[in-house]
């Protein structure tokens, strides 16, 4: 489960995770797969805090849920 606290900085933004939301996570070329688009978008994204990205190990993974929520057509608002 994600906890939505959030923290931005320029090129990402932070979220606090648990261990067990890391295991339904996607690399970004899945998630671009997933998701129909390209990993120049996803990372875009992720700048622009549309979609929530976590770095593990020198890893960005893009948790399952944000997946989902993408593909509802749900958005976060962006300030």
């Amino acid at each position: 489960m994600i906890d939505l606290s959030i923290s931005k900085n320029r090129l990402m933004t932070r979220v606090s995770i648990k261990v067990d939301a890391v295991a339904d996570a996607y690399c970004l070329e899945d998630a671009a797969r997933l998701l129909g688009k390209g990993t120049a978008t996803i990372w875009r994204w992720i700048r622009s805090g549309k979609i929530l990205a976590v770095r593990i190990g020198g890893r960005t993974l893009i948790p399952e849920q944000e997946i989902e929520r993408l593909q509802k057509g749900d958005s976060y608002e962006t300030s």
